[in-house]
C-alpha cells in the first residue's frame, strides 16, 4: 500500500494511467464546448457556484475510476426528497418532473459524447440534484 493510500485508504491511478484520464477528459471537454455546453473542470467550486456541465478525473485505482461528467439541475428543480420520502408520495409531479429532466439531461449527454468517443456510457449512479 502507499504512502498515500496509508492516509486515505485509496490507491491511486499510475500516473500513465490519471495522465490517459486527463486527455480524454480534455477530449470531453472539447466536445462539450463545441456543444454549446458550459464547462467546468475544478470539482470543489463549480457546478454549485456556476450552472453548466462538471467534468473530472477520479485518480482512484479501481473498477470505478475514469472521466466523470455531470450535469446538474438548478436546486429549484429539485424537489424535497426527504419531504417525499416522509410523506411516500414517490407519483409527485415534482418528483416525476425532476426525473424527466435528468434523465433527458443525462441522455443527451451520452449522446453527444457518444458522437465523438463511443465509450461514452450513462451514468452509474442515482442522479442527484
Amino acid at each position: 500500500m502507499s504512502a498515500e493510500a496509508a492516509d486515505t485508504g485509496i490507491d491511486r491511478a499510475s500516473e500513465a494511467e490519471f495522465a490517459e484520464r486527463n486527455d480524454l477528459a480534455d477530449r470531453v471537454t472539447e466536445a462539450l464546448v463545441a456543444a454549446g455546453f458550459p464547462v467546468h473542470r475544478d470539482v470543489n467550486r463549480a457546478p454549485a457556484v456556476e450552472q453548466g456541465t462538471l467534468v473530472f478525473v477520479d485518480p482512484g485505482d479501481d473498477s470505478r475510476g475514469g472521466v466523470f461528467v455531470e450535469w446538474p439541475t438548478d436546486p429549484s428543480l429539485a424537489p424535497d426528497v426527504l419531504g417525499i420520502a416522509r410523506t411516500r408520495e414517490f407519483s409527485s409531479p415534482a418528483l416525476r418532473h425532476f426525473g424527466a429532466v435528468t434523465q433527458q439531461m443525462y441522455a443527451t449527454l451520452v449522446a453527444i459524447l457518444g458522437s465523438s468517443d463511443p465509450r461514452a456510457s450513462g451514468p452509474v449512479a442515482p442522479m442527484t440534484a
